[in-house]
């Protein structure tokens, strides 16, 4: 596994290789983008709660992620 710290300008991320699992990102879309990336890497997915808010900051990251080949996909809250 991974550790992960938030700091005021980013994130820390320590360890081997990102094994899959949860992540809330409290709606920081500095998190989000950080482990939509991270999960390029991860053997297993990563699932991303409360990141809504982060389509406001970069409205297309999801379309580019896709283009360069990252699987990611958008669920609704239920």
């Amino acid at each position: 596994g991974i550790e992960a710290e938030p700091v005021l300008d980013g994130i820390i991320i320590e360890g081997g290789v990102p094994g899959g699992g949860e992540v809330d990102a409290r709606g920081d879309q500095r998190i989000v983008m950080a482990f939509r990336v991270a999960s390029l890497r991860a053997s297993a997915p990563i699932r991303i709660q409360a990141c809504a808010d982060a389509a406001a900051l970069f409205p297309h990251f999801l379309a580019l992620c896709a283009q360069v080949g990252m699987r990611v996909a958008q669920e609704d809250k239920k």
